[in-house]
């Protein structure tokens, strides 16, 4: 869902930042006609700057959104070979685990008994 967002938020910046290189375009297009192609005014250089840190911040973005998206990549690869591994265990195998928990725990109980019973035969 959210890389959904954020490339639909990318997209949206590039909508925008075009329209903005247009406008430029064309308000040079206008100075340029009434100054004969001067010096450029102050607005005119504060919008180009603000273009080219904006088109910057959007190549970030789009670096960004590739990475997230390779990242997703692999952890859905990841999740779909846990998922086939993971359904050759039934019930049946966590049952057996347990069983054979207990009866581990039990066995050492015995031999705890077996030990102190042997020490103290031994001690006789």
């Amino acid at each position: 869902m959210s890389l959904t967002k954020d490339f639909q938020q990318a997209r949206l910046t590039i909508e925008r930042l075009e329209n903005e290189k247009k406008e430029i375009q064309h308000e040079l297009q206008i100075y340029k006609q009434q100054s004969g192609g001067a010096q450029l005014s102050g607005d005119v250089i504060t919008k180009v700057t603000s273009y080219d840190r904006l088109m910057d911040e959007n190549v970030e973005i789009k670096m960004q959104l590739r990475t997230v998206e390779t990242e997703k990549d692999k952890f859905r690869l990841e999740m779909e070979r846990l998922k086939k591994e993971l359904s050759n265990f039934g019930p049946d195998f966590f049952e057996e685990i347990e069983d054979l928990k207990y009866n581990y725990k039990q066995a050492l109980e015995k031999n705890i008994l077996y030990e102190e019973r042997l020490q103290q035969l031994g001690v006789r």
